[in-house]
């Protein structure tokens, strides 16, 4: 048995470049991802159309589960749906009534802040908006200003990494939770909180 493995530097295009070689031309059977949902997504399309195994490891995006399941995908761990679902019943019994989302712009922000609305929805709040920012934004006074200005109850996160440790620091520079927002953490790591401080 050999194993093969590459950065896909998390871009979709490449991603799939790469899934394409190995099942193309090195004669890949099956392979295991852990990346972007976006890359993800396309990769699980390349397995079925090739009859190949896919193990999804990190990927969170319930569309995998969802409406993109392939009878060769197979997806370990989280998702899209079981990290807001952990947190979000509790805090709007909890009090926390209306709701703005903060979400990273692609596949898995995407998908994690339609599960976690819907969520809400059920739970009996209300999301009275959400804005959306590109992966690696440094700057996030803008989406921060929207949330703060909305003067919903609480801020839901919907981004993980670098982007989860920005948002945290400048909601605490921007004083949401002096001026009587909580923030809630739809998808959050241990790097993440030990990076935030």
């Amino acid at each position: 048995m050999r194993v093969e493995f590459a950065d896909d530097q998390n871009k979709p295009d490449v991603g799939l470049g790469i899934a394409r070689r190995w099942l193309a031309e090195d004669g890949v059977q099956a392979i295991l991802g852990g990346s972007a949902s976006s890359i993800t997504l396309a990769v699980s399309d390349l397995a079925r159309a090739r009859g190949r195994i896919l193990l999804i490891a990190a990927s969170g995006s319930t569309d995998l589960t969802g409406k993109a399941c392939t009878p060769v995908s197979f997806q370990f761990g989280f998702d899209t749906y079981a990290l807001p679902k952990a947190v979000v019943e509790p805090a709007v019994r909890g009090g926390l009534r209306s709701w703005y989302i903060l979400n990273v712009d692609y596949a898995f922000g995407h998908s994690l802040r339609r599960d976690a609305a819907a969520l809400i929805e059920q739970a009996g709040g209300r999301v009275v908006g959400s804005a959306a920012f590109p992966l690696n934004t440094a700057d996030l006074s803008s989406q921060l200003l929207q949330a703060r200005s909305s003067r919903a109850q609480a801020v839901a996160l919907a981004t993980g990494g670098a982007d989860w440790t920005n948002l945290v620091k400048q909601a605490h520079e921007f004083g949401l939770s002096r001026g009587g927002q909580t923030l809630v953490s739809l998808a959050t790591g241990f790097n993440e909180v030990l990076a935030a401080g």
